[in-house]
């Protein structure tokens, strides 16, 4: 169990509760001693909310920017809402489309992996939204006083900057995602965790351009043993190395999914789908009894609204159908041969290599290619 995940929830509410009550006190205050009309003020706090969040999450990924590179680490991407500009030689960037579920991240590197800076550069976010917080607040105040002005605007930025401060700045796992100051803790309780963290970055720079996983250095793969009990930052290294194992053609590469099926409900929800999906992949290529898994409701949920368009939700349901209504090889394979992974423009060239492999070895596993491969139970 993830013992940071226990306490979070009720603090993940508390602070909820109180950004609610803060913002409805300050649309309060707002329509209380402004001149506007009720539509007009109505309009003007919702653009300002609206306006004021995205702002907001620029400014924090900005202090991660100038901390981080104050504390000797070098840029590498930057994702803003739905566009992600990332490095690819040292003087030239690309920007691309990229439609992750995640607003603002900007990712930079340590350029030594012995660098022992890492509070600045994972504090700087909120560092800032803790200056524009109160240079909002001082603002609003002056306007007000001195000129009797009321702009919904510095007033919304106030409220989201310090949304931002404490979901930020107080240890938190929010939905399996450890947030700023948790990895700082987490850190500062054992050093090792500062060596999967650096890794962790250096490997998600690399998803955008190196070309295949085989020119990863391995060694970027392994953690110590002793952060496995810690927390659950391991798991997008072994995701990697799942990938890794699909690669090199290894004996069974749904070793470390199934390895990570029981502490899924810890890990962040992309995670947890991953798990869910390749854990019912891998019962499905071999044969084992996966009827069962349909009743729990993880396994359930997948199948209420699946996206056909997703090659692995594709492959799965192709796969289920090929067990349950006894369709022959050849139409089986023929389905999965006529998807164009490369035509996927949205994925890396590492992702188009992993699911590649993925389909080649299951239709070698259709094909009765693959016997040799091992049976593993969840």
């Amino acid at each position: 169990m993830d013992k940071y995940a226990l306490n979070s929830s009720k603090k993940s509410n508390i602070l909820t509760i109180i950004t609610v009550v803060i913002l409805i006190t300050t649309v309060f205050f707002i329509g209380l001693f402004s001149d506007k009309g009720t539509l007009h003020l109505i309009i003007d706090i919702i653009l300002s909310l609206f306006l004021s969040f995205i702002v907001s999450i620029f400014i924090h990924e900005i202090g991660h920017l100038i901390f981080g590179l104050s504390s000797g680490y070098e840029f590498r991407s930057f994702k803003f809402l739905c566009f992600l500009s990332y490095r690819t030689t040292k003087k030239r960037c690309k920007i691309k489309f990229d439609f992750t579920p995640i607003l603002g991240r900007l990712l930079m590197v340590p350029k030594d992996m012995e660098n022992k800076k890492y509070k600045g550069y994972l504090s700087g976010g909120y560092i800032f939204n803790l200056i524009f917080f109160i240079l909002n607040v001082g603002l609003s105040i002056f306007l007000y006083f001195a000129f009797k002005k009321i702009i919904p605007f510095t007033y919304m930025m106030a409220v989201v900057n310090l949304y931002l401060l404490f979901s930020n700045g107080i240890p938190l796992n929010i939905n399996g995602i450890y947030n700023d100051r948790l990895n700082i803790k987490l850190i500062d309780e054992n050093i090792l965790i500062k060596d999967l963290i650096f890794k962790q970055l250096v490997l998600d720079s690399l998803m955008n351009n190196s070309s295949s996983i085989k020119e990863i250095d391995i060694n970027l793969l392994e953690y110590d043993s002793l952060v496995d009990s810690k927390c659950n930052l391991n798991y997008p290294l072994d995701f990697y190395k799942t990938m890794y194992y699909f690669d090199i053609g290894y004996n069974d590469p749904f070793e470390l999914v199934i390895k990570n099926h029981k502490r899924r409900e810890y890990l962040p929800k992309l995670y947890q789908d991953l798990n869910i999906e390749l854990t019912l992949l891998s019962n499905l290529l071999k044969r084992k009894e996966y009827r069962g898994l349909m009743n729990i409701k993880c396994y359930s949920n997948l199948f209420k609204k699946p996206d056909l368009s997703d090659p692995l939700i594709f492959l799965i349901f192709t796969l289920k159908d090929y067990r349950e209504n006894e369709k022959t090889k050849e139409t089986t394979i023929e389905l999965l041969t006529s998807i164009d992974i490369n035509n996927k423009k949205y994925f890396t060239s590492i992702e188009k290599e992993f699911f590649n492999n993925l389909y080649k070895y299951s239709i070698d596993l259709i094909s009765e290619e693959g016997k040799n491969y091992e049976n593993n139970s969840i």
